[in-house]
């Protein structure tokens, strides 16, 4: 199945398996020479990035489609380092760290 096949599928609105976009996804990968990663990592990126990028996590939760905003907090959403170094150096700021 090619892409354009997959997009159609998902205008149309047919289910379609998360096995069947992993291997599309994995096909590309290796189209292009990176390493694969499948549709579940995507759902965890996406996760993490909305809430850096600030979305609350009640939205996201809502988004995802979970019950408890335990899961979408606990299990979904990663803390980078990135992110770590950027909340120490708010706190440095506001306390005058020098």
């Amino acid at each position: 199945m090619e892409w354009s096949e997959y997009v159609f599928l998902c205008r149309k609105g047919t289910p379609v398996k998360n096995s069947t976009y992993d291997t599309m996804l994995f096909k590309q990968c290796d189209k292009i020479g990176i390493p694969r990663f499948s549709m579940h990592v995507l759902r965890h990126t996406f996760a993490t990035r909305c809430i850096e990028g600030g979305m609350k996590p009640k939205t996201l939760q809502t988004i995802l489609g979970h019950s408890n905003i335990g899961i979408t907090m606990n299990l979904y959403v990663h803390t980078t380092e990135d992110e770590k170094h950027k909340e120490i150096e708010k706190i440095a700021a506001s306390l005058k760290v020098v």
